[in-house]
């Protein structure tokens, strides 16, 4: 019977003086109902295993366990305690079957910044095949302008980039592995038969509407030198676009031009809709490859997704065009 003049210890003093020994002690002996044999399974001595639930009771201020024609039968307290125990120890299976996973690669987090002028077929193929080897991975694909992957890679908020080559102001931050080199295209829509074919931006493409991207991408940096050196000026009428898909869209169902990357010609689920005007802008290319924070070692888990994009890059369906 408990003394109802016992007051139980505080929640500070059993995280300060509660041990690992006393919880695994708890378990043995509710399961095996002998302090004997508790103590040779949990190999000590069963004078130190009596001086462990001595310890442990003093620290409750109760008995855990009262002796019986059964064995060793717990109190009302000591039924609570062993619950715990046994979840307390539950808890510290799953850290050590999860840490082996994670210390091996096949399971844990793995956050991989995706540029949107990357071909979609490729990261596809890139997460097919780590997938098929850490089926326990959580991968998290975050997508924006190269800019913003980059500062979120520098602030540790991705472990990896699938983008462009970063530019030469703030570089040293990060380190570049060239998977592929991207070209460009000028595509219209279908409907639009009366436009001239390699026309390679003359005048009378600047006179036409256009979707483009944003101010301040590398891609809207190079078009506007080319259409400058080539045309003299920019076009007049432009929506600009972050978003190749978005982009595509407006071109198929309007007049507008865009220039988009090669895998579109390939990829494009809407292929049919569009007309190629230009199949490789001339001295334009984007450089695509990996893009790790300088200086750190990356994950198990972010060298596996690298190499599965070199190898989804040496595929031979990913190499034509």
């Amino acid at each position: 019977m408990l003394d109802p003049k016992v007051q139980a210890p505080s929640a500070g003093t059993l995280r300060n003086r509660l041990k690992l020994r006393h919880l695994v002690l708890l378990a043995e002996l509710v399961s095996r109902r002998s302090l004997r044999k508790a103590a040779l399974a949990t190999g000590m001595s069963q004078p130190a295993a009596t001086r462990l639930l001595h310890e442990l009771e003093d620290l409750l201020g109760a008995p855990l366990f009262e002796r019986s024609s059964r064995g060793m039968v717990p109190t009302p307290l000591g039924r609570l305690m062993t619950h715990h125990a046994a979840m307390v120890l539950e808890g510290l299976d799953h850290v050590s079957h999860e840490a082996a996973a994670l210390l091996s690669g096949s399971a844990g987090d793995l956050r991989v910044g995706v540029f949107p002028g990357v071909s979609p077929a490729l990261v596809a193929d890139a997460v097919a095949r780590i997938k098929q080897q850490t089926p326990r991975l959580r991968l998290r694909l975050v997508d924006g302008p190269n800019e913003v992957l980059l500062s979120s890679l520098r602030e540790h908020g991705l472990d990896l980039v699938i983008g462009r080559a970063p530019l030469a102001e703030g570089s040293e931050d990060f380190g570049f592995e060239l998977l592929h080199t991207e070209h460009f295209a000028v595509v219209c829509s279908s409907a639009r038969a009366e436009l001239p074919t390699e026309a390679v931006l003359m005048p009378c493409l600047a006179d036409h509407p256009w979707v483009l991207p944003a101010p301040g991408a590398a891609l809207r940096s190079n078009l506007e030198l080319l259409f400058r050196s080539q045309c003299g000026h920019m076009p007049g009428d432009i929506v600009e676009s972050a978003s190749t898909q978005l982009g595509l869209a407006l071109v198929a169902t309007s007049a507008r031009l865009t220039a988009v990357p090669g895998w579109v010609l390939r990829d494009a689920p809407d292929q049919a809709r569009l007309r190629v005007l230009i199949q490789r802008l001339p001295a334009m290319q984007g450089p695509i490859g990996l893009i790790t924070r300088h200086g750190d070692a990356p994950s198990l888990q972010a060298q596996r997704f690298a190499e599965a994009m070199r190898a989804a890059c040496r595929a031979p369906a990913q190499r034509a065009g």
